[in-house]
Parts: structure tokens; sequence; C-alpha cells
């Protein structure tokens, strides 16, 4: 990437790189959206009613099969209550806690790391009873909202490092599949052996930049798409007794939830690097307004759906940008480096080409590829005249009045 800002304090920047941070693609089966498309599946499938009784017997099987594999494979099935949601910021940071030694090894192939079963309140169909004029009764069947089971199946798999995917239990069946960009590098250097160094989720070095590069370039839909095959025919079948099936006509189809694109400047100096982002805090809020947010997103219309909040990600104070969905956000990200970082939630918004089918991932890249290279831009007029390691050292020291 080379801006203005890059080339501008290049004297102070040992290195960046742009990747995927984090990509949520989920999966639907075609047409059943509306009730009739369930009605039809179910009679396709080859029952003669549309009952209740008939839909808790395919999540039965899905329930039932799923548990064979866990205890074939010895995985852990994991119960996300109360208890756990007041201990744990999340789900993730339940498995990387329980299961650090695992996702902390080098692997050469596929580990299923543990599933973790929780509920959730989510769009699906039920069945009622309906008294015709003449006196009958038929089934109803309508469109609402219920507790439904959900699995996340957390994998460390051999291409695309930690991810997970989720199945919900009952129909329309919605799946969901997450990866992040910077698993799959350290994925890709742990397989070709190349040293790297790690902070969370940044590379602060990287033995061999070239490869780096050219993974993120080289990056396909198709690498993430395969692998989410492979997990799928392995987890998402129906119990039949001695084996489990899947009907063709439950294929699922992928699209983009949500797509993070970072870029990172890993700068010579921590100290540097605190010092400046101190300025940036200081300076930058006026980024947030509309017309300068539709210059930066690269829309065609001016957009006025905006907003600008100052918090904290972690420890570290973060700038983060809306508009009409989709963000930016700026921060030093572990203390050493300035991340920036485009959010893309809606594909839609006036101006932008990009497509939801998964097929399109490696578009969104280059899209947030060049938000972040505009939002970069905008920071090179930050003075740094007067920034040294004095000035930063100066105001670590502790005063009393």
């Amino acid at each position: 990437m080379t801006n203005k800002f890059t080339t501008d304090f290049s004297q102070h920047i040992d290195f960046q790189y742009t990747s995927f941070d984090r990509i949520i693609l989920r999966g639907y089966v075609p047409s059943l959206f509306v009730e009739g498309s369930v009605i039809k599946l179910l009679r396709n499938l080859g029952f003669k009613d549309h009952s209740n009784g008939v839909m808790k017997l395919l999540t039965d099987q899905l329930n039932a099969h799923i548990k064979k594999i866990a205890d074939k494979k010895e995985v852990k099935i994991h119960w996300w209550g109360v208890a756990e949601k007041q201990i744990y910021h999340s789900k993730l940071d339940f498995v990387k806690e329980q299961y650090a030694q695992i996702l902390d090894s080098e692997h050469t192939d596929s580990k299923i790391v543990c599933i973790i079963k929780a509920t959730e309140n989510v769009r699906t169909f039920a069945n009622k009873d309906v008294s015709t004029k003449t006196g009958g009764k038929h089934s109803q069947m309508y469109s609402c909202n219920k507790i439904v089971s959900q699995y996340y199946i957390y994998i460390q798999d051999v291409t695309l490092g930690l991810c997970y995917l989720k199945i919900s239990s009952y129909l329309p069946f919605a799946c969901e599949f997450y990866m992040n960009g910077h698993n799959y590098l350290r994925q890709q250097f742990d397989l070709q052996h190349e040293t790297y160094t790690m902070k969370d989720n940044s590379f602060t070095k990287v033995g061999n930049l070239e490869l780096l590069e050219k993974l993120v370039k080289n990056f396909q839909p198709s690498i993430a798409l395969n692998r989410i095959d492979y997990w799928m025919s392995m987890f998402f079948r129906f119990d039949k007794g001695e084996k489990s099936t899947c009907s063709k006509l439950l294929s699922h189809k992928w699209f983009t939830g949500q797509t993070e694109v970072a870029t990172n400047i890993i700068f010579k100096s921590p100290k540097f690097a605190h010092t400046f982002f101190q300025r940036v805090l200081n300076k930058h809020h006026t980024i947030g307004l509309p017309d300068r947010l539709t210059e930066i997103f690269g829309l065609k219309k001016t957009a006025t759906n905006s907003k600008t909040t100052q918090n904290k990600y972690d420890v570290q104070a973060c700038i983060k940008h809306w508009l009409e969905g989709n963000s930016i956000k700026s921060y030093n990200k572990s203390g050493c480096l300035l991340r920036i970082e485009t959010t893309i939630n809606k594909p839609g918004l006036p101006g932008l080409t990009l497509k939801k089918p998964a097929c399109n991932l490696q578009a969104y890249y280059w899209y947030g590829f060049d938000c972040n290279s505009r939002y970069l831009s905008t920071l090179a007029d930050v003075d740094i005249s007067s920034l040294s390691s004095e000035v930063f050292d100066k105001y670590q020291q502790p005063f009393i009045t």
C-alpha cells in the first residue's frame, strides 16, 4: 500500500500489510423463506403432512447425528448457559481460554476443538390447527420467532486455522461460518515453517513478508467455501440409525454477512506509535462528517446517516466512524501498531458494486483496501515535529500536587 501517509512516515514504519480480519458467511437453503416453500420441501422429502411433529423429527435426527460425530471424535459438547455468559465475553474467549494448549500448537491436519450448544431466538416456522366454516380442521403453517438450539462447532482447520461452523437445529436450518484472515495467515506460516511474531491477532514481525503479501493477494473465496463444504458434509446430516444422510434439497448457498479488512502499520518504535495515536485522537473527529465519510467509502451519492464514537477496544482507545451500517475505525492495536479497519455490513450502499454471494469475497478485500488507504491519507497531516521519546517519557511520570 502506497499513499501519502506511508510515504511521509516511511522512516518511522518497520513494515505494513493489509489482510482480511473477521469474515462471517451465512448459509441458507434456497427458497426456504416462505411457508409454501417449506411445505413443498417436506412433501418432496416424503412426508405426507407438515405438522410440528414432522419438523421436530428432522431436528431430532440432526441432533442425534451431531452427538454421534462428537462421540466418535471424542469432542466435548459444552452448554452455553447463564454462568458462562457472566464469566466470558464471548464463546470465542471461552474456547481460547479452555483450549489454549491445542490452539497454540502447530497443526498439519484439521482438529475439532469443541462444540458449544446454545439457545437463540431465531426466525422459524410452526403450525396451528385452523377451523373452517364447514367445521373441518386443517394445519396452517406460519412464520414466527422461537427459541432454537444452535451448535457452534469450533475447528482448528488445516487451511483456515481457528474458525467455527454454526448450525441451527430447526427449519429453515440457517447456518453461519466464521473465519479470521489472521488465523489463515498464521496457519499457512506454520505449514511452511516460516517465522513470525504475533501480539493478539496482529503480526508484529514476519520473516517472509513477500509470502504474507502473496497469501493475501492469492486468497480466493473457493479456499473458504471448499472448507465449508467439507465440514458441512460431516456435520449437517440426519441420523437414520446405522447411517446418516442429507438430501440435496437441503444444500446451502453461502453469502457474506460481515467482512473486515484491516491495514496494520507497524512502527519501528512503540513509543512513537503511542504518541502519534494520541495526536490522532485529539485531531481527527471531523472525519466523521457525512461528506468526508462518503469520500472515504467511495460512494457516488452523499449519505447523511453517520456518527462517530470514541471508546475503548480492550484497553486501547478507538475512534470509529459509522456510515449507513458500514464503519471504519482506527486504534493503537496491542499498544504497538496502528490499525485501520473497514467493516462491511451493508454492501448495498449507493455507489457500491459489491454483491452478497460469497464467491465475490475478493472484491470486498479490494474495496476495504481502498477505504483504508483513503483514510490513512487523511492522517498524513498530523504534526510529528514535537514527537520524541523524551516527550513520551515525560507524560509517563507521576506527579503529586
